[in-house]
């Protein structure tokens, strides 16, 4: 096997911020997870987004790797991305949370567009003139990057970009910061 082959197989790691509850940080193992019952952020107020987030567990399992039922996706983005302040006011003031940077392999990471995800967030299809296909057939355009390059669901200041992945490990972990939300 040359040289090239075993490097074209190699981890690539790309560094991304998550944002995630303080407690996140508190948990004894290497390997850290959130509970399924911890997938959506605030679980009360978005109680109706549970199918698309089903559906997005389903397209990282098909798609990168199955997922233990327990455990949750985390939620990210390709660094850098977000400014402190455009967080913080989504995040409720009584809740410890950090922001983390890690650089996770990206052999475990699904990538999609963060306005497309909001189509699917609403219900709502990318192909509106389409009611033959399935809706959750045609939330895979989800993933098809070219598409949505030509309908304009990318720009040249924001790429748009979030990604869902299974864990962190500590040792990828590269910063912290600890903060509290702000209304």
């Amino acid at each position: 096997m040359g040289i090239v082959a075993a490097q074209s197989r190699r981890r690539q790691k790309i560094l991304i911020e998550t944002f995630q509850r303080r407690s996140f940080l508190k948990q004894r193992s290497d390997v850290l997870t959130t509970p399924r019952t911890r997938e959506i952020w605030r679980d009360d107020d978005w109680a109706q987004f549970g199918r698309a987030y089903q559906w997005m567990r389903g397209q990282y399992s098909q798609r990168v790797q199955p997922l233990p039922p327990a455990k949750a996706l985390l939620w990210g983005w390709p660094s850098p991305h977000f400014e402190d302040m455009q967080y913080k006011r989504l995040n409720d003031p009584r809740t410890a949370s950090v922001r983390i940077w890690a650089e996770v392999p990206d052999d475990l990471i699904l990538s999609s567009n963060f306005d497309g995800w909001h189509y699917i967030l609403s219900e709502l299809r990318f192909h509106r003139n389409n009611t033959d296909m399935p809706i959750t057939q045609d939330w895979e355009t989800l993933f098809d990057r070219q598409w949505l390059v030509a309908h304009d669901f990318y720009n040249e200041k924001y790429s748009g970009d979030q990604v869902v992945f299974p864990y962190i490990r500590r040792e990828w972990i590269k910063k912290v910061k600890y903060f509290r939300g702000q209304y």
